[in-house]
């Protein structure tokens, strides 16, 4: 009898133990919301939960709140569940962890949850929503997941998303940065090692963010499922940010017209690019004279807080358009054919030209902004194309 009973225990255990069968999609969204964002937290759940996916996409969000406002002021974990209806007072899918309050700000925070939600989850492919503040590589002003309650910021100069992504267990299949200002080459640089694809906006993002649920369509978890390659899923995703902010899409409902801009990078295509600014930098007083260089900074559009980051496209069509140099013309070639390479989808609207929508550079304007940041601007991954010493030599002589 005693073996009997010791038998059924052990075929108890093991059943307990039996692993979940993967999922298809394993998406964490890391919300550093200790900020001015904690009034959208909870509208940005409810809006996952109008979504429509099945138990083959794990939905995994952690929420840093404001450390003394809104619903909660800790850390939580929710699995996101799809919902028939939609309670605007609170979350209503499962709690999974109650944590104290986490700095948001700490670059280890992100890996800590990555690699927790993806063990925890386990599946095919993976992709990482980073939610929050941002303003490109600059940490000033608009910093990137900012956290009030400690003051910290992931401070990408210094390599705290680069140490983030490079400390994950898995590589990304995709990673969204849904922040402001985050599509720049700079910001590229440092991650595009990590993740095979990589979704975000060289423009500012409304606070609503990138379009999750279904009140009005272009909810991009509800697609996650209809595209077998990652490829067309990400060219996906983009068009559907573009689409719900369009005059009376869903995230645009009563028609306003602002700059709209969202892209994704083929990671693989990238270091093309890269090595295409290289040469430039180290080459660029054989093209053209300094005029020529300012005339066409000055003819594009500006981007983020300073006004001090171009298009990286616009500017390279403007110089093959007005260059009399036969080698700047066939460099730009080169250079806009690896950027269409990389850049498989770009939707922009409300702008002033055709070029827009890829990812920015900073080019700043003014020899002060220059030298206030190029010492800073030196610790990133992308200096080592020495483009900073392109824009060096621009302010060097009269």
């Amino acid at each position: 009898m005693k073996n009997l009973l010791f038998s059924a225990l052990i075929l108890i255990i093991l059943l307990g133990c039996t692993k979940k069968e993967k999922a298809d999609w394993t998406i964490l969204i890391y919300m550093a919301a200790d900020n001015s964002l904690y009034q959208a937290v909870i509208d940005e759940i409810n809006e996952m939960e109008t979504a429509d996916f099945s138990d083959k996409i794990n939905v995994i969000v952690q929420i840093d709140n404001h450390h003394e406002y809104g619903s909660f002021t800790n850390t939580r974990r929710y699995q996101v569940l799809p919902e028939n209806t939609v309670n605007r007072e609170e979350i209503t899918s499962p709690l999974i962890e109650s944590l104290p309050d986490i700095d948001s700000g700490d670059y280890q925070e992100i890996t800590n949850f990555a690699n927790w939600g993806f063990r925890r989850f386990p599946s095919d492919k993976k992709a990482l929503v980073i939610w929050s503040h941002g303003n490109g590589w600059y940490n000033l002003y608009n910093k990137f997941c900012p956290d009030n309650g400690t003051g910290n910021s992931v401070n990408i100069p210094k390599g705290d998303l680069k140490n983030a992504l490079s400390s994950l267990d898995h590589q990304l299949d995709i990673l969204i940065f849904d922040a402001c200002n985050m599509q720049t080459m700079e910001v590229l640089a440092e991650s595009y090692q990590y993740a095979d694809y990589i979704i975000g906006s060289e423009e500012s993002i409304e606070v609503s963010g990138f379009p999750y649920g279904d009140f009005e369509g272009n909810a991009i978890l509800s697609i996650w499922e209809d595209y077998l390659e990652t490829e067309n899923l990400a060219i996906a995703i983009v068009n559907s940010f573009y689409e719900s902010y369009l005059p009376g899409g869903s995230q645009n409902y009563e028609g306003d017209i602002f700059p709209v801009s969202c892209s994704v990078i083929k990671s693989c295509e990238f270091p093309d690019i890269l090595d295409d600014i290289t040469q430039f930098s180290m080459n660029w007083q054989e093209y053209g004279s300094i005029s020529f260089f300012d005339e066409t900074r000055f003819a594009c559009y500006e981007f983020n807080d300073l006004q001090a980051d171009v298009d990286i496209k616009e500017f390279f069509s403007m110089l093959k358009e007005g260059s009399s140099s036969s080698e700047l013309s066939v460099l730009c070639e080169q250079i806009l054919t690896n950027i269409d390479e990389s850049i498989l989808a770009q939707q922009f609207y409300n702008y002033p030209a055709d070029d827009l929508g890829t990812a920015s550079i900073w080019f700043p304007d003014e020899e002060q902004t220059l030298y206030n940041l190029i010492e800073i601007y030196q610790g990133l991954s992308f200096s080592q194309t020495n483009w900073q010493e392109f824009l060096s030599g621009l302010f060097s002589q009269p």
